[in-house]
């Protein structure tokens, strides 16, 4: 039986029943397999979006052809229930890596890297590659110790966002109305709604057949590597570098992107394709000129698992320093400019007592503000016990500051900025790597055990945002998507670490079959970083002046009201968007936002108000389904080499 509350007139519904828990089950044990196989294989991570709209299909398909649809409410949990569920990326195979990786030799601290983290090299656990050996019991330990923390905090912390940015600011939250669109199309509400949400769902997976399915069925049956269409995108850098040198352009072929530029705001689309031409395509060619830009002839625009290509290259070694710096100008100056309103927000969340939070499907204000300070703080002071007792420090207590600093500081400014960020276009940004300079200038080069102590815990609270968006849309009761996020949170590392323990049996990793590309890069940066050598990448007049326009850009509109259209926070975003994203994603949602006006031109903007989420929801749904599909055929073709091996 659903459980039902009336709010006011607002009539809200439980969501979190045994038919959603199956869903979330099936995403964890049937899709996340192949996904992390994916991960491991090309580096490429897809998994959390594509399970949970393939899983809303299925599941929604499965019971109207039962005459049992899921409701609305269901669907919407199942979004996020079935997302978290699928994001398992083999963590402790990264520090596996870490202990055999040439580059961590190369740098000297592959030996030091405590036992608490990952056993010995010469251990049978790693020479066997054993999961389920006593070597391994800390490590796996500590992991589930630091995941209950970063879950209790990371929720808590979440309600404070989401009275903030969905209920004060009421910002539109695009991939949580995609969610909520969706569920309304599979519950069968409205069948005009249906019949275009099945229209551009089967656009959109025909696409995706020639994309992924194809290729797959292609390897998995005749042995043949064919593409149709390139996986990631069309590159057109190599093509325009003879008149443009250091430029780079493309279009992602991911329809996915195409369809979030249907949906984010225009000014954030506009202002980031702005960008991104700016930023990508005008300025190299001065820049190179000029010798401040890095610059090889030849290379693509991303090359995965290196620190190398077109675009990738100039934006480590030169533009990202200015998007930290617009980063803090969209996440610091709009909290500062808002502190008044944030302050109403605030007593308003703390003022939510127990039976009115109940009621409205919410955890009470002082409660969860005490879940998401007791927690870090306990956390923090184990990261200190675990610090000293590895070797005595005198500076132990400026290690502890960090810290408290990271857990408490940086969790709540990343989690302003990334729920802003998502609130408005999709994507969250964050300050990038604010925790490693934390702990570079409170701790000394020979502290090398800092850098994988784990209970050092930063956390975010913006991406459950994007559930409660979907949950407000369908009347669900903002708990039900917490009870989805911890069912999916809990049964991904369980899962996974059983299904990634099984795959390292069989295969080492990286290795032929698995080669995990995205591996060096990762190594090198935290490679860096633990050397102290990152400051390279890094400029801090770059920085400040890129804080200080966009900070201008987003008081502007309270100056001068009539550049409102044409300034402020989405702006802002739009122009982190521009500088920090692939150029090809860029594309496609500039694609898509092209595509939303034509329709508008063509069906009416009547029309288009009203279905245009709905077009978008199909588009994300039917990619999803074939690409997940695909991922489950190459999976169970490795299954079953790896069992004649």
């Amino acid at each position: 039986m659903v459980e039902e509350t009336t709010v006011g007139e607002l009539e809200l519904k439980d969501g979190f029943t045994p038919r959603t828990f199956t869903a979330i089950l099936f995403s964890s044990l049937v899709l996340m397999p192949a996904f992390l196989w994916v991960y491991l294989s090309t580096g490429v991570g897809v998994g959390g979006i594509a399970a949970a709209y393939a899983t809303m299909l299925v599941f929604g398909e499965f019971g109207m052809l039962m005459l049992s649809p899921l409701t609305e409410q269901e669907l919407a949990t199942i979004r996020w229930g079935a997302s978290m569920a699928a994001t398992f990326a083999g963590g402790f195979l990264f520090n596996v890596y870490l202990r055999k990786s040439p580059i961590t030799k190369l740098y000297g601290y592959a030996d030091k890297i405590p036992t608490w983290v990952v056993p010995l090299e010469t251990s049978k656990a790693l020479q066997d590659r054993i999961l389920w050996h006593p070597d391994w019991f800390i490590p796996i330990a500590f992991t589930f110790i630091s995941t209950a923390i970063s879950l209790t905090s990371s929720i808590s912390l979440s309600l404070l966002a989401r009275e903030l940015f969905i209920e004060v600011e009421k910002l539109p939250f695009p991939t949580g109305a995609v969610a909520a669109e969706i569920a309304k199309s599979l519950s069968g509400g409205e069948s005009e709604r249906y019949k275009i949400f099945a229209i551009s769902t089967m656009f959109s997976a025909i696409y995706e057949i020639f994309r992924s399915l194809i290729p797959a069925l292609a390897l998995v049956f005749l042995g043949l590597h064919i593409t149709l269409i390139p996986t990631i995108h069309f590159d057109l850098t190599q093509s325009i570098e003879w008149l443009l040198p250091g430029a780079t352009t493309g279009i992602s072929t991911n329809i996915m992107l195409l369809a979030l530029g249907m949906i984010i705001p225009d000014i954030v689309v506009i202002s980031t394709f702005i960008s991104s031409l700016a930023v990508y395509l005008v300025l190299p060619p001065i820049l190179v000129n000029m010798g401040v830009y890095p610059y090889e002839r030849g290379k693509p625009m991303f090359i995965p698992g290196t620190l190398s290509g077109a675009w990738y290259k100039p934006y480590l070694y030169f533009w990202l320093s200015f998007g930290i710096g617009l980063i803090f100008a969209g996440a610091v100056t709009p909290f500062l400019l808002n502190l008044r309103q944030t302050a109403v927000a605030v007593k308003s969340f703390f003022s939510l007592k127990g039976e009115q939070a109940r009621k409205a499907g919410l955890i009470s204000g002082k409660t969860a503000i005490l879940l998401f300070i007791a927690p870090l703080i306990l956390s923090s002071f184990m990261a200190y016990y675990l610090f000293m007792s590895y070797s005595p420090r005198p500076h132990g207590i400026l290690f502890l500051a960090a810290v408290l600093v990271i857990s408490l500081g940086l969790s709540f400014i990343n989690t302003i900025a990334a729920a802003r960020s998502i609130g408005l276009m999709g994507a969250g940004f964050t300050i990038p790597y604010a925790d490693y300079v934390m702990l570079l200038i409170t701790t000394k080069p020979e502290d090398i055990d800092v850098w994988f102590n784990p209970f050092v815990i930063q956390v975010s609270g913006a991406d459950l945002c994007i559930g409660y968006k979907a949950a407000e849309l369908t009347n669900t009761k903002p708990i039900s998507i917490i009870k989805a996020h911890v069912s999916g949170v809990l049964l991904t590392t369980i899962v996974g670490l059983i299904v990634a323990g099984l795959l390292w049996h069989v295969y080492d990793v990286p290795s032929r079959f698995l080669p995990a590309p995205s591996f060096p890069a990762d190594a090198v940066i935290r490679s860096l970083f633990i050397t102290r050598r990152f400051f390279l990448f890094l400029n801090g007049i770059n920085v400040l002046a890129a804080f200080i326009f966009g900070s201008l850009i987003v008081v502007m509109p309270r100056i001068f009201p009539a550049l409102a259209s044409f300034t402020g926070v989405p702006v802002v975003f739009g122009l982190i968007g521009g500088m920090m994203d692939m150029p090809s994603n860029v594309t496609a949602y500039f694609l898509g936002y092209l595509i939303k006006r034509l329709l508008e031109k063509k069906m009416g903007t009547e029309w288009s108000r009203r279905y245009i989420m709905t077009v978008a929801a199909g588009f994300w749904t039917g990619s999803s389904v074939i690409l997940s599909l695909s991922t489950a055929l190459m999976f169970v073709r490795e299954a079953v080499v790896s069992q004649l091996i």
